[in-house]
């Protein structure tokens, strides 16, 4: 499934991609993370993604059931010191990028988890791998990302400053022929075991185009 023309701006929903956990694409969100809240709207179509549930019930942890998608593990993926948990993936296969065409998606990191906890440290990353990797089984053990770049961390962003996070846009100029796989991860994460619930984060996408 390649980056289709026809769904830039999500106004397909999901054509073209496969959803790990718990995500949907919505005409707006409201996030709650700074005082005031902010409201995310799409820049230029009519949906957005939104990247693992906002709902969540910080004494029992994420909610089940009632039909309600399991988070996706994200245990292959960590950050420094810190270690991927759960979370969700957006996976586009099979995308072709020639050397120094232009990768272009516009994001927003919407941590929810305070920047002081001790344990906890979520984070976001866009993570490209080549055809062979990884495995059909979606194993990313032993694969070697051919590019990787953090999108943002929890800890990095004081609560002081979250009613200001906006939409951020990244690129990606690949140096020579990629033919492979794209990612979108949002991942709770921990600094040491701990029997504690983080309060998951989001990641919102805007638009996914290549600029050749």
């Amino acid at each position: 499934m390649p980056l289709l023309a026809n769904n830039r701006f999500f106004q397909n929903a999901f054509d073209g991609y496969i959803l790990h956990g718990r995500g949907q694409c919505l005409a707006g969100i409201d996030y709650d993370g700074g005082v005031p809240a902010t409201t995310f709207k799409p820049l230029q179509g009519g949906n957005i993604v939104v990247l693992d549930d906002p709902a969540f019930d910080p004494v029992t942890g994420r909610p089940t059931g009632n039909g309600f998608p399991d988070p996706c593990d994200t245990s292959f993926f960590s950050v420094l010191s810190t270690i991927g948990i759960d979370g969700s993936i957006l996976e586009c296969r099979d995308v072709n990028l020639s050397a120094n065409s232009e990768l272009r998606f516009i994001w927003a990191f919407l941590p929810l988890e305070s920047h002081t906890s001790i344990c906890f440290n979520s984070f976001a990353l866009f993570v490209a791998y080549d055809q062979d990797d990884p495995g059909s089984a979606g194993d990313f053990a032993n694969a070697t990302p051919t590019y990787t770049t953090v999108l943002g961390q929890s800890k990095n962003i004081p609560d002081s400053s979250r009613q200001n996070i906006c939409w951020q846009v990244s690129c990606w100029q690949p140096q020579q022929n990629f033919s492979g796989t794209l990612y979108w991860i949002v991942s709770t994460g921990a600094f040491a075991q701990t029997n504690s619930h983080c309060r998951p984060s989001m990641l919102l996408l805007d638009s996914v185009e290549v600029n050749s």
